[in-house]
């Protein structure tokens, strides 16, 4: 497995693999999300070949969050936030235009009124056996500004 990393969840010792690292760092980003006043109304969410880590509400403005989870020794020579470049924007945009279809009565009863692309980084370092320690999580509002 990838790098066989530990967690201890309810006092069970759990092998984790790289998908496993990744879910335990979208748990970290979606209470990191919460926590800056965002309100998560889908995780997770498939259309096609696309997918949202997070999708939330901010006021008006329905956001498609990507989780990108890194070991924090490879922060500053490997920033996650690299991985998400054009091309993976132009999918979050698509994947947010059928969202926004697929909810459209819902969408219009909030009074949606516009979309954004945030990321979140989350870097963690390892414990041991006593599991992963989150050690930074950053957040970048819309990322199409920047791209």
């Amino acid at each position: 497995m990838y790098g066989e990393l530990l967690e201890v969840l309810r006092g069970t010792l759990t092998i984790l693999g790289r998908g496993d690292v990744g879910r335990w760092g979208e748990r970290k980003a979606f209470q990191y999300v919460q926590s800056q006043g965002l309100h998560p109304i889908e995780t997770n969410w498939r259309s096609v070949r696309y997918e949202a880590d997070i999708l939330a509400l901010d006021g008006r403005t329905l956001v498609a969050v990507e989780v990108k989870t890194r070991q924090h020794k490879h922060r500053v020579a490997y920033p996650a936030i690299d991985a998400v470049d054009r091309e993976k924007c132009a999918a979050l945009q698509k994947l947010i235009g059928r969202f926004e279809r697929r909810n459209a009565p819902m969408l219009r009863r909030l009074s949606i009124r516009g979309t954004r692309i945030d990321v979140v980084e989350v870097y963690y370092k390892r414990r041991s056996i006593l599991g992963l320690m989150v050690v930074e999580i950053l957040l970048h509002r819309d990322l199409l500004q920047e791209h």
